[in-house]
């Protein structure tokens, strides 16, 4: 066997197999995976169509990430100062929690558990 050649035993020997990118990390870009989030959320914000849907659909996200939002409790508030249905209101949610994981805050169970004692 010549200097070049590889034998079955080498072809067994684990460091043969071990190939250097294996153990590369993956570059974390959080700038880049923030960019695609955000990019995300327009996207849903602008599917909305119209401006009141639209605006709709910002009061819909802040309520769901647990934000203030004055004069905007829940989806029957929302949907009674946009003139939108209750149920366009609740699809969009839909739209949200699937995109994003995001779950309204009146759904969370600590939440409801807390405002049952009045907490």
């Amino acid at each position: 066997m010549n200097q070049n050649e590889v034998s079955l035993e080498d072809c067994r020997e684990p460091s043969y197999l071990d190939d250097p990118v294996d153990h590369i990390e993956p570059k974390n870009e959080p700038e880049r995976e923030a960019a695609a989030v955000v990019s995300r959320l327009i996207y849903w914000l602008l599917s909305g169509g119209s401006l009141v849907s639209i605006g709709a659909r910002v009061i819909l996200l802040g309520i769901n990430l647990g934000l203030e939002v004055p004069g905007f409790k829940n989806f029957s508030d929302i949907a009674r100062r946009s003139k939108l249905t209750r149920a366009a209101i609740q699809e969009a949610d839909e739209e949200l929690r699937e995109m994003f994981g995001v779950r309204n805050i009146n759904h969370r169970p600590k939440v409801r558990e807390c405002k049952k004692r009045n907490v």
